[in-house]
């Protein structure tokens, strides 16, 4: 199954530089990553500001990690 997910810029940041679960959501096949102007399926960020009803509501709002677990 493919995914379409939009990460934020400390998810894209951490995975092209450090390794661990980012970088893991970056080697991917199974996702394509997306511009916010798409519909999309996850929205990856480690920035608690976004995991609020308002947004939940909208949208899976997730964690790298918890992205991984879901797909697997």
């Amino acid at each position: 199954m493919r995914y379409k997910v939009f990460i934020d810029t400390n998810i894209l940041l951490s995975g092209i530089f450090f390794e661990g679960n980012e970088s893991k959501i970056l080697d991917l096949v199974e996702i394509d990553l997306v511009t916010s102007e798409d519909v999309i399926d996850y929205f990856l960020t480690g920035d608690t500001h976004f995991f609020i009803e308002k947004i939940k509501n909208l949208v899976n709002v997730v964690t790298a990690k918890e992205f991984l677990i879901i797909i697997k």
